[in-house]
């Protein structure tokens, strides 16, 4: 493992170049062994999770291109169990198939979708179930899904190659940290060098130091390897937005071949489960006012939902003449929250990673501070005994 084997380098030059006595040496070695395995396994499963999300993003795609190729979803995954034999998808989809073939679709994907799923995967398999029962083609529903998976696709892997960088960027910190403080102690008159770093606060302070910049590479692994999943986890006004993203899009999907109230109705909608049927409730109590679309808005109260809850009126008030366009414009509207969201959320997790970064070079000026204050303390001590 190159990480152990450039620690037990370090832990020798802390021996041989910083002046540690060999039992301080041998325990920093010691110490540092756990976080280095502990970050070595963060780092293994986020190199785990990219591969996942990668299949699930080859899988989703193959699947809707094989779905318009044949108008069944059992003869969409063969074409997909011939692309994925000896892949790590390729059980759950046999899994899947037979499930099908049995009449079992409640359970047909669900090893799949506990094992590689995310929202976007239950929301495409949910609508491709829906469309075979339904005896619809579909292909501008189709072309939605690709294009949305498309965009989703370069999000997740602008987010994570920028905190994939960061934490490449951590490691040459380190170095160069360690070069500084090595130059630190060049500055120093040989004749004084010794004394420091015979000092037990030297030792001390050099052993933690080196510890907590160990402590910083694995924090900047827990940060940077993970996100791999399309949608990171959000909290508060974040997930209502992401709530509110994910059901316009099932609405825009089912707009397609359904017209607007059933659109809604067969939109699932986690976690606006009541506003959805408070939603419903109103329409039917007064079909065709804009209240309840604007009351919907306010409940959730995000200025970005009165204006997708305004379009949508408007495609339920004016029927489906010019639907297409209508709908795109639904879209759009959707991916512009989706994107501000991405946006947003790119922001906070790149923001540990750009503090932990500092780490290495901050330490740094510690040992330098800690040299200089050793020094002047030893200079000092001279002399009062010079005079």
């Amino acid at each position: 493992m190159i990480t152990m084997i450039g620690w037990t380098v370090f832990s020798l030059a802390a021996y041989g170049l910083f002046g540690l006595y060999w039992y301080a040496s041998l325990a920093l070695f010691v110490l540092g062994l756990p976080l280095i395995w502990v970050a070595e396994g963060v780092k293994h499963k986020g190199l785990w999770e990219r591969e996942k999300f990668h299949e699930r993003m080859d899988y989703l795609e193959q699947l809707l291109c094989s779905y318009r190729r044949q108008g069944m979803v059992s003869l969409a995954l063969k074409d997909c169990l011939e692309i994925f034999a000896g892949r790590p998808l390729e059980n759950f989809l046999q899994e899947a198939i037979k499930g099908l073939e049995e009449g079992q679709e409640e359970k047909a994907f669900s090893g799949l979708e506990k094992n590689f799923g995310s929202r976007r995967m239950v929301l495409i398999h949910d609508f491709l179930l829906d469309l075979e029962r339904r005896g619809g083609q579909g292909d501008r529903a189709l072309d939605i899904l690709l294009t949305d998976l498309q965009k989703l696709k370069n999000r997740v892997l602008l987010r994570q190659g920028a905190k994939e960088r960061l934490v490449d960027a951590y490691q040459k910190s380190m170095i160069l940290a360690g070069l500084l403080a090595y130059c630190s102690g060049i500055l120093v008159p040989s004749s004084i060098l010794p004394q420091i770093r015979g000092n037990a606060w030297y030792q001390a302070g050099f052993v933690l130091l080196s510890l907590v910049c160990l402590l910083g590479n694995y924090l900047a692994k827990v940060y940077g390897y993970r996100g791999w999943q399309e949608e990171e986890a959000a909290r508060g006004d974040w997930k209502v937005r992401r709530a509110y993203s994910l059901f316009l899009l099932r609405v825009c999907v089912n707009l397609t071949f359904l017209n607007s109230y059933q659109a809604i109705e067969a939109a699932k909608s986690p976690g606006l489960e009541k506003e959805k049927a408070k939603l419903l409730e109103d329409l039917n109590g007064d079909p065709g006012s804009v209240r309840p679309f604007m009351e919907f808005a306010r409940t959730l109260g995000r200025p970005e939902v009165e204006t997708g809850m305004r379009l949508l009126y408007a495609v339920r008030e004016h029927g489906l003449e010019g639907l297409e366009g209508q709908i795109y414009g639904l879209l759009d509207h959707c991916n512009l929250v989706m994107e501000d969201l991405e946006k947003n959320s790119s922001k906070a997790s790149l923001l540990p990673l750009q503090l932990i970064r500092q780490v290495p070079m901050g330490l740094a000026t510690l040992k330098i501070g800690l040299d200089l204050f050793l020094f002047l303390g030893i200079s000092m001590q001279e002399l009062q005994l010079f005079l």
